[in-house]
């Protein structure tokens, strides 16, 4: 039976790791342009799960917007990385943190649908440029918009 190695020492002037973070696309994994499919890097894997059997905390972070957390979290876990939904970090989900605590409460989100997923998750009320409303927001969202219009960015 092989022991768990003691913790090091913090290094002096060096904070003490409470955790990891993990950059997705690139670091863990390859995906195409298209967001359709995945390559997994080699040891990503085998990291993630050797970090969650020895109950070291992480977390996975990516730039992408274009899908809630959960749902990214979901298709990470279906290529065998271990990674729970509370465990994905997008835009989205810290934009809803920081606009929580700015208390705010109406949005224009430009983007997806995924990308105003999180902001609706936490209570804060989005629309889009079609809506009536759209100007009366306390702040603008924009996210992944393959469909961005001119209608769009003059709402904004």
């Amino acid at each position: 039976m092989k022991r768990a190695a003691a913790p090091r020492p913090a290094v002096k002037g060096f904070p003490r790791l409470a955790g990891f973070m993990f950059d997705v696309d690139g670091t863990l994994l390859l995906s195409d342009r298209s967001l359709g499919g995945y390559e997994l890097l080699p040891g990503a894997i085998e990291t993630l799960s050797a970090l969650a059997a020895r109950g070291l905390p992480y977390v996975l972070l990516t730039n992408g917007s274009a899908y809630p957390p959960a749902e990214q979290a979901a298709k990470l876990r279906k290529l065998g990385l271990p990674v729970a939904d509370d465990q994905m970090i997008t835009p989205s989900s810290v934009t809803a943190e920081v606009m929580t605590h700015a208390a705010v409460k109406r949005v224009l989100v430009l983007g997806s649908e995924g990308v105003g997923f999180a902001l609706r998750a936490v209570g804060i009320v989005t629309c889009d440029a079609t809506d009536a409303a759209a100007t009366q927001v306390d702040a603008v969202y924009v996210g992944w918009h393959p469909d961005c219009t001119m209608k769009d960015i003059e709402t904004a």
